[in-house]
């Protein structure tokens, strides 16, 4: 399924989505993504976690502060990845686990 299917159901499921075609962002570098992110104090949802999680480590380790990141990640085989029905109830789980998202890096695929 296109990830615009996985946009819809969050939606559905009650979550404030936003994506870079939303606000003229599409094609701009991960870290200015992540800079929108904090300025509207969102959470950030990705499926980048090769260049997320040194991102955090990086912010973490300059004494900096995120909005939180969370990250979906791939598996060489196809079928042990995470569906976009398990996406929406693992970051429901998360939701239901944190109160604030704040310097946190997590991995859906824990929360299934």
């Amino acid at each position: 399924m296109p990830p615009f299917v996985l946009v819809a159901m969050l939606r559905k499921a009650g979550h404030d989505v936003l994506i870079p075609a939303d606000i003229g962002m599409s094609g701009r570098h991960d870290a200015e993504h992540l800079l929108k992110c904090v300025q509207e104090q969102r959470a950030f949802l990705t499926k980048n976690y090769t260049d997320f999680d040194p991102i955090h480590k990086l912010i973490i380790g300059c004494s900096g502060t995120h909005t939180g990141i969370i990250v979906i990640r791939q598996e060489d085989d196809r079928r042990k990845n995470m569906t976009y029905k398990g996406m929406v109830t693992a970051l429901g789980k998360v939701e239901q686990a944190y109160s604030d998202f704040r310097n946190e890096l997590i991995t859906l695929n824990d929360w299934r």
